[in-house]
Parts: structure tokens; sequence; C-alpha cells
């Protein structure tokens, strides 16, 4: 259940974004916490791209930041 995503820093990776988030959510191990952010448990988070988020994921980044914005100033993609 994601009930709280942090502000991603300026020129901060996706993927620094989202090990913030395992870090202050209280997941007991970060599988747990991939499982809320991923589409299924088989997918890989990725050090320079986003990766495969789930529904719940993409609509709370969504609301928060421009997708666009997002691969061009928080990934590898540029």
């Amino acid at each position: 259940m994601t009930g709280f995503m942090p502000v991603i820093y300026p020129n901060e990776l996706v993927y620094s974004w989202f090990c913030r988030y395992y870090v202050h959510s209280g997941y007991p191990t970060n599988r747990m916490a991939l499982e809320d952010i991923l589409y299924n448990r088989h997918n890989n988070p990725s050090k320079e791209f986003i990766g495969h988020l789930n529904l719940t994921m993409e609509q709370i980044i969504k609301n928060m930041y421009p997708i666009d914005k997002l691969v061009l100033e928080h990934t590898m993609f540029s």
C-alpha cells in the first residue's frame, strides 16, 4: 500500500527516489516496497530508467510530476 511518496530531489535518479521511498516507508524488506511500486514481483528496478510501474504508483507519480519531465530530468534517458 503506497501511503507516502517523498519529493524527488533535483538531479536525483528515479532509482534513488524509490530507494528513499523504501527507507522512509518502514517496509521490512525492499522486495515488499518494490511490490507496491512495480507492476509485478518479477520486474526488477532499473538504475537508469523508471521501469514497469503498477497502475497505482503510475497514477501517484503522474499527479506529482509530468512523466516526460521525470524521464528527461531524472533518468539516464537524456
